[in-house]
């Protein structure tokens, strides 16, 4: 099974065949799993807050950041504490960050990965068998130290799965990274850039949630515009 990493979307290139997934651990993809972990139905990843104004229906919900502060105006910031059951059950949220929709929107297609479902979605691309590339959502263009550690986690979970690899460069580097920090992932998040700037705005507590790992069975994927919880079907038993 191939395996690449893109540090940043602009290095990613779309391919037939090849499945993309989307990192951007501090901290859209981990408000996605905690979303969907919540029952939300979809999140509708939007370029701008114009975009995600546009087309909401009732029930509907808007979340996002700029600067990593919440959109005044909208109902989530984002923070995945924010995104429990009670806010978001069997809701759509129409979403919009720095980094990490742009992203989406630039694969075009593909699954959504963070530490907290590092597994399932692990576990669905070893099942699948197809060559992969992990898109660092990064940070303005910049690489992001914390997308790249949540990478190589996705490369050691695929071992875990039982996938056998083919990794590029970058993946080895970054499979080499995670397996440094493994034993204290919120300190190697801690001493990210953007880790650092989330702590200085007060949000330790959500770094604390995104550097938990394997917590969440959801497997976000990105189609026909929308993320949804695409778990892989649980094989039937034996037949008496």
């Amino acid at each position: 099974m191939e395996i690449r990493v893109a540090a940043t979307p602009e290095l990613f290139r779309a391919e037939p065949g090849w499945t993309a997934v989307i990192l951007d651990v501090l901290r859209f993809t981990t408000c996605v799993a905690a979303a969907l972990n919540s029952g939300a139905e979809a999140i509708l990843p939007c370029q701008t807050v114009e975009e995600a104004l546009a087309g909401l229906r009732p029930g509907d919900l808007l979340a996002g950041e700029r600067h990593s502060l919440p959109i005044p105006g909208f109902d989530l910031g984002n923070s995945p504490r924010e995104f429990l059951p009670a806010k978001v059950e069997g809701r759509r949220i129409h979403s919009t960050t720095t980094n990490g929709t742009r992203a989406l929107r630039a694969a075009g297609r593909g699954f959504c990965a963070a530490l907290v479902n590092r597994a399932a979605v692990a576990r669905r691309l070893a099942r699948a068998g197809s060559p992969v590339c992990l898109v660092c959502a990064g940070n303005r263009g910049a690489f992001a130290g914390d997308d790249w550690l949540a990478a190589g986690a996705l490369i050691d979970g695929l071992r875990r799965a039982g996938a056998t690899l083919q990794p590029d460069d970058a993946a080895r580097a970054a499979e080499s990274w995670f397996l440094e920090c493994r034993t204290d992932l919120l300190s190697a998040l801690a001493r990210s850039d953007h880790g650092r700037r989330l702590i200085a705005q007060g949000f330790l507590e959500d770094l604390e949630l995104c550097s938990r790992l394997d917590l969440w069975e959801v497997v976000p994927e990105y189609r026909d515009g929308s993320i949804r919880n695409r778990p892989a079907p649980v094989p039937e038993g034996p037949t008496a």
